[in-house]
């Protein structure tokens, strides 16, 4: 180095850092109310059972209840097959006039309800 020439020195400056053996574990969020779990199922039409089992599961807020209702909803309706035709799944009935003894035997009986058995 030359006589004119001035060296420059920049202090580097250390932050301490506290590390941490694992021993303390992050504190999870409290779940929802047992009251609220209770009070949103009540405002559904849900099977006992399915509120039953909902209200059994711990929630950490009311987005991640919401979602498990809607599930539920879903599901049920998966299993009664709601919103699909009732009763129709035979097809068409075929229509055959009865015979003389059908319409007779049917008038008998009929006429057995209402008089109390006397033909």
């Amino acid at each position: 180095m030359e006589d004119n020439e001035t060296e420059v020195v920049e202090e580097e400056i250390i932050e301490e850092v506290q590390i941490s053996e694992g021993d303390e574990e992050p504190t999870a969020p409290d779940p929802l109310p047992k009251e609220k779990v209770a009070e949103r199922l009540g405002g559904t039409n849900l099977p006992k059972a399915s509120k039953a089992r909902l209200s059994e599961a711990e929630y950490a807020d009311e987005d991640a209840l919401e979602n498990a209702v809607k599930a539920e909803i879903a599901y049920v309706k998966q299993i009664t097959k709601s919103g699909e035709p009732f009763g129709m799944s035979g097809g068409p009935r075929e229509f055959r006039p009865l015979t003389e003894e059908e319409k007779q035997a049917r008038y008998e009986r009929r006429l057995a309800e209402v008089d109390g058995g006397s033909v």
